[in-house]
């Protein structure tokens, strides 16, 4: 047998070896962590992610954790409608591989046993985080290891959160709200035991222009326009730790094409002016969706008056809190 395909075999029979029994729809991991002279490590901490490959990224959600005993033993019940992906952390610990439990390829209850084998290794990474914000809101925070191409998620946060990492280097961290926005996103550093990072949440959530700033069809602003555009310039001058998102879209009426053609070029058109008036294009942040998000009925083919399609065509912006500056 070739000698990697025989590793590859001998490393999963190694970390993950099941056996089945019929029931509901749970499944039971028992583990035992351990290091590499086969010593049994207690005080673990085993974290299970929910775990989905999409787009060529690898999404990780925490749902479950537990500390191994003095024997490194633990037990975890999982709901058999995700796949799961285990890590375990400890200091001066490290898990080379991670277990996958496809936990959704189970047709009744599976028991499976785990052995997470560790080695000495330098510093695990913490990264912790605190939300200020006026309200109490619940927000989804993604961390982005661009390395690895992987996002862990954390959901329904509201004042902190903390990510626990087994590698140091740079990451993407970004606040969503419950209506899908970006309210933060910064690069952040990760280079020591524990790191620390505070987000101002604004207070002023999505607005939209009083004015549509633009001719019918075209992506010209129109003058009436200048003054409320005048005053996010000024807003941001005033405060530089703040970028702004700006989102375009029309109606329904025209080509589905043409229409989203022409709100990406709105919206490069409004960025372009912020950018004469001094401010810096990476504060500055467009989509144009055209008319994929419509905020009532007039989609394609349906009759509607004018001051209905008219609902549609707007420009919306939202102000991002960026901590680098």
């Amino acid at each position: 047998m070739n000698r990697s395909i025989f590793k590859k075999c001998f490393l999963f029979l190694y970390f993950l070896t099941c056996s089945y029994c019929f029931a509901s729809n749970k499944v039971s991991v028992h583990g035992v962590v351990y290091s590499h002279k086969s010593k049994s490590i207690e005080n673990v901490k085993v974290v299970v992610y929910s775990f989905e490959e999409k787009q060529n990224l690898t999404l990780l959600t925490p749902v479950e954790s537990t500390i191994s005993d003095r024997d490194g033993k633990f037990e975890l019940h999982l709901d058999n409608h995700s796949n799961y992906q285990i890590k375990c952390f400890k200091e001066g610990w490290k898990m080379d591989n991670n277990a996958i439990i496809l936990a959704k390829e189970a047709h009744g209850t599976q028991k499976i046993k785990i052995n997470c084998q560790l080695r000495k290794a330098d510093n695990i990474y913490e990264l912790i985080g605190e939300l200020h914000q006026d309200k109490k809101d619940k927000y989804q925070i993604d961390l982005f290891d661009p390395s690895s191409n992987t996002v862990i998620s954390l959901k329904e946060k509201i004042f902190d959160f903390n990510f626990q990492l087994d590698k140091k280097g740079g990451y993407i961290l970004k606040v969503i709200n419950q209506d899908d926005h970006i309210l933060y996103m910064n690069r952040i550093e990760v280079n020591k035991a524990t790191n620390k990072v505070v987000i101002d949440i604004p207070s002023d959530q999505k607005r939209r222009f009083k004015v549509y700033p633009f001719t019918v069809n075209t992506s010209n602003i129109n003058d009436d326009a200048l003054d409320e555009l005048n005053l996010i310039v000024t807003r941001m001058k005033e405060k530089e730790n703040i970028d702004i998102k700006i989102e375009c879209h029309t109606d329904s009426r025209g080509d589905d094409d043409f229409n989203l053609k022409i709100s990406q070029e709105q919206a490069k058109s409004i960025k372009n002016y912020l950018i004469l008036q001094g401010i810096s294009s990476e504060r500055i942040f467009t989509e144009g969706f055209g008319e994929n998000f419509l905020l009532n009925e007039c989609k394609n083919n349906v009759k509607c008056s004018n001051l209905k399609h008219l609902e549609n065509r707007r420009v919306e912006y939202l102000f991002l809190v960026s901590s680098t500056r």
